[in-house]
């Protein structure tokens, strides 16, 4: 069976209970984790540390993920007048925006961890894929963090930029493809429901060829996740 879920957001507990439910210790079971395990909860690198252990368990770069692969490298490096001083302003830019954007649970993780659990964090996001495809239940399923941006129907995937696959806010009655789904996170479902001029609510969204997963697990939701083989939804 194949699941997805995205956002945790550091959110432990959650994923815990997520694990449990799915029982990812049958290699039957795979679960796709669509971006942002980090920032805002206080487990992220644990989540991190844990997901990268299972096989099973495949990730997809989230604009949170990005943040840090572009800070880490020179935070890995120890702190001295000599180094900070040769940080260029865009370097600066990054980590202000990592810590407006709830980076600062983060951060304080990687102070507490080994140089070496720091580096295996770091090369795990770097090796994790913008987007996959994937089939089950006879349907077909396209699988990115934030959407789709800038979407043209034959445009191939692997033209589109990164940001149209990490930052774009999704417009539920836009079309996207008639021959398979777009699975995504980023913008919490409570948002879009307002689109649609319904009452927010913290649940998966199935909207035309749109299924919404991300269900507030960062700002107090729950941890939404779909089963592609059965179109099930589960909370926790």
């Amino acid at each position: 069976m194949i699941f997805v879920t995205s956002d945790i957001h550091g959110r432990w507990e959650k994923y815990r209970a997520l694990l449990e439910k799915i029982s990812t210790a049958d290699q039957n079971n795979t679960i796709y984790l669509l971006g942002d395990f980090i920032d805002r909860g206080d487990d992220g690198c644990k989540i991190l540390l844990d997901a990268m252990q299972r096989p099973n368990i495949i990730p997809i770069l989230g604009n949170h993920e990005l943040t840090a692969a572009i800070c880490l490298p020179w935070i890995l490096q120890e702190v001295t007048d000599q180094n900070l001083s040769a940080l260029r302003e865009e370097q600066f830019a990054a980590l202000q925006e990592w810590i407006l954007n709830g980076g600062t649970p983060t951060l304080r993780e990687l102070k507490k961890l080994s140089m070496s659990k720091r580096k295996a964090i770091l090369e795990y996001i770097r090796e994790m894929d913008v987007y996959i495809e994937v089939e089950a239940g006879g349907r077909s399923f396209l699988l990115t963090h934030a959407g789709l941006n800038h979407f043209v129907p034959d445009k191939p995937f692997d033209e589109y930029k990164l940001t149209d696959y990490l930052f774009g806010r999704s417009i539920l009655e836009q079309e996207f493809y008639s021959d398979k789904y777009l699975v995504y996170g980023h913008t919490p479902t409570q948002i879009l429901h307002k689109q649609l001029g319904e009452a927010p609510a913290n649940d998966i969204i199935f909207y035309k060829s749109q299924i919404a997963i991300d269900c507030g697990c960062g700002f107090g939701g729950p941890l939404g996740c779909l089963c592609l083989d059965t179109m099930e939804s589960f909370y926790f």
